[in-house]
C-alpha cells in the first residue's frame, strides 16, 4: 500500500550541458567555455511551487592573448581562466502542462571560484617578466533563471533547456550559463507520471 501523502509526491532528476560565459557591456564579450549541471527536484502534485538542488561546474572565462614581437623586440603572453563549482538549493515556479512545462526559479548556496593566470613579457627574446598565479575563493552566491521541459512521448524521459544568471557575493564574478539535457520524472504512487504535475496517465 502506498500512503496518500507519498502518492502526491513526484521527483525529477536532470543532467544538462552547454556553455558558460560573461557579458561585458563596454567591450566585446570575453570568450566562455563549458558548463555542466545536475538537478534534483521534489514537488507535490497539483502545486506550482517545488524545491530542489543544483550542482554544477562552469568554466565561464578562458582568455588568451599573444602579442608578437614588435620593432623593439617586445612580445607578451597573457592568460586568464576562471571557473566555479556550486551547490545551490532552489525554489521553482512552474506551469502544470503534461507535455510542455515552463518554469522560473531562484537559488542560493555555495560557490567555489578558481582563478588562474599567466603574464609573460619578453624583450629581444629574453624573458623579463614571468608572473603566474592561482587562487580559490569560497563564498555565497545567488542565481536566477528560467527553463523549458518537453515530454513529447509517453515515457518519463524528456528534454530540458535552461538559462541561469549567477552572482557571487564578496566581489566575485557575475556570469551566465545556457544548457540543454535530459530529464527523468518518477513518483506519484508508481503510476505513469512524466508530466510536471504528474497527471499524465491518471484516470
Amino acid at each position: 500500500m502506498i500512503s496518500p501523502v507519498a502518492a502526491q509526491v513526484t521527483y525529477q532528476a536532470a543532467f544538462s550541458a552547454g556553455r558558460a560565459f560573461m557579458v561585458d557591456s563596454d567591450d566585446p564579450d570575453p570568450p566562455g567555455s563549458y558548463s555542466v549541471t545536475a538537478i534534483f527536484e521534489r514537488r507535490r502534485r497539483g502545486t506550482v511551487i517545488s524545491l530542489g538542488v543544483e550542482g554544477g561546474l562552469h568554466e565561464y572565462l578562458i582568455l588568451r592573448q599573444e602579442l608578437p614581437p614588435d620593432v623593439t623586440g617586445f612580445s607578451s603572453t597573457f592568460e586568464d581562466t576562471r571557473k566555479a563549482w556550486r551547490v545551490t538549493p532552489f525554489v521553482r515556479w512552474g506551469t502544470g502542462g503534461s507535455v510542455v512545462r515552463v518554469y522560473g526559479q531562484i537559488g542560493t548556496g555555495l560557490y567555489v571560484e578558481e582563478f588562474s593566470g599567466l603574464n609573460q613579457q619578453r624583450e629581444g627574446g629574453v624573458l623579463v617578466v614571468d608572473q603566474q598565479f592561482s587562487r580559490t575563493d569560497v563564498g555565497a552566491g545567488i542565481n536566477v533563471g528560467m527553463g523549458l521541459e518537453l515530454f513529447p512521448i509517453s515515457v518519463p524521459v524528456g528534454l530540458t533547456f535552461g538559462f541561469r544568471s549567477h552572482t557571487v557575493a564578496g566581489g566575485g564574478d557575475w556570469f551566465n550559463t545556457g544548457e540543454m539535457g535530459v530529464v527523468y520524472h518518477w513518483g506519484g504512487g508508481g503510476r505513469t507520471a512524466h508530466s510536471a504535475d504528474g497527471n499524465r496517465g491518471q484516470p
